[in-house]
């Protein structure tokens, strides 16, 4: 999404910090967080992608993003 001058991407989560995209992330010097809440508690988000395949991950996302963001389940 870095060749879009229109979205700018503020965080990342993922329990795998050994993940590629944790990876990406940080060299891009976008903030990385371990867990959703972390990420969450930093800043307001105006949509979050969520690209786990763990439905126990979708769920919770579901529950803890706030009505104000879009959800996007990739």
């Amino acid at each position: 999404m870095r060749e879009y001058s229109n979205i700018k991407v503020t965080g990342i989560a993922d329990a795998d910090e050994g993940a590629l995209g944790f990876a990406l992330a940080k060299e891009a010097k976008i903030p990385c967080y371990t867990n959703l809440e972390s990420m969450l508690d930093q800043d307001t988000f105006d949509i979050i992608f969520a690209a786990s395949r763990n439905p126990k991950t979708i769920e919770k996302l579901r529950r803890q993003v706030p009505e104000t963001t879009a959800l996007v389940e990739a």
